[in-house]
């Protein structure tokens, strides 16, 4: 567990880290959490990313975004590669308050959000490639990097930003996610055994009414629905890359009821297990 991350690794103090062709080999990540906005663009596909209270499959030039201080987490079954860039927004503001937009502002103080999952936007690709392709950490670089950077966000700012969905300053947010942090990284190394919210509240040092209060505050959602998301993402992994039936899939997803595994999957989904396994194969 790993909690809050202190990333004070920025080349010459600038307000952007970038990190060209990342992998992920088998380990994954624990839950954890930081103050930046972090971008993952992927080439390949497989990697179980979980944001917030979203589970997400990682697909090849599909872009993810982990706004400041939301908890998130990597899981992952085989070797998977990606472009990440970290951005210090309010780094960025005070190095460019000639131009700091109201939006650049909101950012920074978490009123504005960038979309999580950001797919077929040619653009924001490009610029992502550009900056990562460009940077060398080194002074002498740093026009252009910035010149970059300030391109990225603006395509982000335009196309890919909305109002922050809960009304929460950015103290609180870390604040919930720092008392919440050991429960994620419990559920994401264990999802596919039997978790209650006495188990998950007991580490967290909190009662159980509380930390029930505390999860939906911070996810938007009940910690039992969370734990079916993710039980149900990776079973949509399982049914697309293994030939196992319903009940082995149910079972290795921490369903102990195949007929409750069918019924939450096509809550979600809007089919049943094997429908879904039917239409993507074709």
């Amino acid at each position: 567990m790993r909690g809050y991350e202190d990333l004070k690794t920025f080349a010459n103090h600038y307000p952007v880290e970038v990190c060209k062709d990342c992998s992920i080999d088998g380990q994954g990540s624990a839950a954890m959490w930081h103050e930046f906005v972090e971008i993952k663009l992927f080439h390949t596909e497989g990697t179980q990313l979980v944001i917030g209270n979203q589970v997400y499959i990682s697909e090849i030039d599909s872009v993810y975004v982990i706004n400041s201080c939301v908890p998130h987490s990597t899981q992952d079954s085989g070797y998977n590669r990606y472009d990440r860039i970290y951005i210090d927004m309010a780094r960025v503001i005070s190095e460019s308050s000639h131009c700091a937009t109201r939006a650049m502002e909101a950012l920074s103080t978490g009123e504005l959000v960038f979309r999580t999952h950001i797919k077929n936007n040619k653009v924001v690709n490009q610029r992502i490639r550009e900056l990562v392709a460009g940077y060398t950490g080194e002074a002498e670089d740093r026009l252009r990097t910035m010149g970059h950077l300030y391109l990225l966000l603006d395509e982000l700012i335009r196309t890919e930003s909305v109002a922050a969905e809960q009304n929460l300053n950015v103290k609180h947010v870390q604040e919930l996610s720092n008392k919440l942090s050991p429960a994620f990284s419990w559920i994401n190394q264990h999802f596919t055994e039997q978790l209650t919210i006495p188990l998950l509240a007991q580490a967290c040092n909190l009662s159980e009414k509380y930390f029930c209060v505390l999860f939906r505050q911070r996810t938007g959602s009940s910690c039992i629905t969370y734990i079916n998301r993710l039980r149900i993402e990776k079973a949509k992994m399982l049914l697309l890359t293994t030939d196992q039936n319903m009940a082995s899939i149910s079972e290795a997803c921490g369903f102990s009821d195949p007929g409750y595994f069918a019924r939450q999957f096509k809550k979600q989904e809007g089919c049943a297990p094997m429908d879904f396994r039917k239409r993507k194969r074709l």
